[in-house]
Order: C-alpha cells, then structure tokens, then sequence
C-alpha cells in the first residue's frame, strides 16, 4: 500500500532494495524507449517523411541514462547509493 499523507513524500508498507528498484527502473527506461519508437513509427505512417532526429535524441538520452544507471549498479558501493527521483 502506498501512503501520501505529504505531497514530497510516499511511504510503501514494503521495503524494496536498491536491486529492486534499479531493476524497475531499467525496465520503466526500456517502456519509454519502446514508446518512443511506437510514437515516431505512428507519425512516420502518417507522413513518411518525417524528420527522425527528435526520436533518435530522446532514445539516446534514455539510453544514456540506462547505462549510467548500470554502471552505478556495477560498483562496489552499491548498497549505499541514494537514488534521487524528480518529477
């Protein structure tokens, strides 16, 4: 269960390890690589000529952010990193 007594904090009734959450936000990166292909693939079937530079930027950014997120995963010190989520 999921509580929201302050807007700036959420408390989970389980504990989830630093392993877990990486693993959920690989997975979330990979969902949002996934829909931007879907959504250039949409506009490309309604114009073909569609300028793919926007696509491919976003897509390396995100792939960015997932190998740095795995490289935090490699280090020793993994157990005592603080992963900061903004909106």
């Amino acid at each position: 269960m999921i509580s929201t007594e302050n807007t700036s904090q959420i408390a989970f009734d389980n504990e989830f390890s630093p392993n877990d959450v990486c693993v959920a936000l690989i997975k979330l990166i990979d969902k949002k690589i996934n829909n931007c292909k879907l959504e250039h693939l949409s506009a490309w079937e309604k114009n073909h000529n569609i300028d793919k530079s926007e696509t491919d930027n976003k897509i390396s950014a995100l792939i960015s952010q997932k190998e740095e997120l795995l490289n935090v995963i490699d280090t020793e010190d993994f157990q005592n990193v603080k992963l900061l989520l903004k909106k």
